[in-house]
């Protein structure tokens, strides 16, 4: 049994040899692959390498040929000397000198400057008040401000005017006498009456002319 099995074996091992012969493994690298025709291994002509310089030039020529984004040019800023001319001009405009009568109101509260008129001490100025609002009101003339068409503050007192307004009052006329002055410096005054205490009301009368 042991040769019947041998002698098999060694059939099968002859045909199937017989069998594969002829047959081998594919080259897979051509080009370790000692046989064939070298000149397919060869790079074709015509695919020749690009040196370093020549890659460098190529990239120069497109970027210079590619249009750069236009910045937009910021708004010039105006000098310092255009600013304080506009500043000027505009305070020019702010304090062009009103005629009579120079009205002012604030929450119901009216204060009419009628005229001015100059005597010895100083000048005069024809006013009058009257409240308007639902709520009294009450000021102290001490606290009356009054510049002149430089910012200087000049010296002032009302006289006639009561210092409580009753919820719509009547009007009131007085005078607010502005001390030591005369129209001869002084183009135009202005005077601010603040209510007390609250200081919820400010009446202003700007640019009151001092000749027309």
């Amino acid at each position: 049994m042991l040769t019947i099995g041998a002698v098999c074996g060694l059939t099968g091992y002859s045909m199937g040899y017989q069998s594969l012969r002829g047959i081998t493994q594919p080259a897979l690298n051509p080009v370790l692959n000692g046989g064939g025709d070298s000149s397919k291994r060869r790079p074709q002509q015509g695919a020749s390498l690009l040196s370093e310089k020549e890659i460098v030039a190529k990239v120069k020529t497109k970027t210079r040929g590619a249009k750069k984004p236009t910045a937009q040019k910021p708004k010039p800023k105006p000098s310092p000397q255009e600013s304080n001319k506009e500043e000027s001009d505009k305070a020019k405009k702010d304090s062009k000198p009103q005629s009579f009568p120079v009205k002012t109101e604030a929450k119901g509260m009216n204060l009419e400057v009628r005229s001015l008129s100059q005597d010895e001490d100083g000048l005069v100025l024809n006013v009058a008040l009257q409240n308007n609002s639902s709520k009294p009101v009450q000021f102290v003339y001490t606290f009356l401000d009054v510049v002149d068409d430089q910012g200087q503050a000049l010296l002032a007192e009302a006289q006639g005017l009561p210092a409580d307004f009753q919820a719509n009052s009547e009007t009131f006329y007085g005078t607010i006498k502005i001390l030591d002055v005369s129209g001869d410096n002084i183009e135009r005054v202005s005077l601010t009456l603040t209510d007390y205490p609250d200081q919820a009301i400010k009446l202003e009368a700007l640019n009151i002319p001092v000749l027309e």
